[in-house]
């Protein structure tokens, strides 16, 4: 009699426990940010601002070029006063070229960081991604890209049903 009470006890208290049991799911922000602006108009900026800094890199790599060009018509005549006024021409031009791609890449990593922690995208997603979860029967949600993240299982990625969630709204 005492085991049959102690196997119900054993019974009722697993069925207890089972219901305390974590569920996690993972979502991809980076991927969340992508599909949600990419039709906005900051995405459109930003996506010009990309194309402004690519045009003006490619149109000094074209004044490089053209130097180097330059250097080795000087050279072959053996002009040694255009060699050394092509040749620091070319220099500058080389280091500024670097430096602009420097500033330039922070200005635009600085405007993209900006844009997906903007308040509203950050509320309408946290929202979207705790209703996700909470009618699937997750109780936590680690992000993708987390460094403690070790393994997920792909049945536990939320990601394109918070997508279609804030599409459809």
């Amino acid at each position: 009699m005492k085991k049959i009470i102690f196997l119900i006890f054993i019974v009722l208290g697993s069925n207890t426990f089972a219901q305390f049991v974590t569920r996690v799911a993972v979502v991809d922000m980076n991927k969340v940010y992508q599909e949600f602006f990419k039709n906005s108009e900051a995405v459109r900026q930003l996506e010009q601002l990309r194309d402004t800094i690519q045009n003006e890199v490619n149109r000094m790599n074209r004044e490089i070029n053209q130097l180097e060009q330059q250097l080795l018509a000087a050279r072959s005549s053996n002009d040694s006063r255009a060699i050394i006024s092509i040749e620091q021409n070319l220099q500058s031009k080389r280091e500024f070229l670097r430096e602009f791609i420097r500033v330039k890449q922070t200005q635009y990593n600085n405007e993209r960081d900006a844009l997906t922690k903007s308040p509203s995208f950050l509320t309408e997603a946290l929202n979207t991604i705790r209703f996700v979860a909470e009618s699937r029967g997750f109780t936590i949600v680690f992000r993708v890209d987390d460094p403690n993240l070790l393994y997920y299982n792909v049945e536990s990625d939320i990601t394109d049903f918070v997508i279609d969630r804030l599409k459809s709204r």
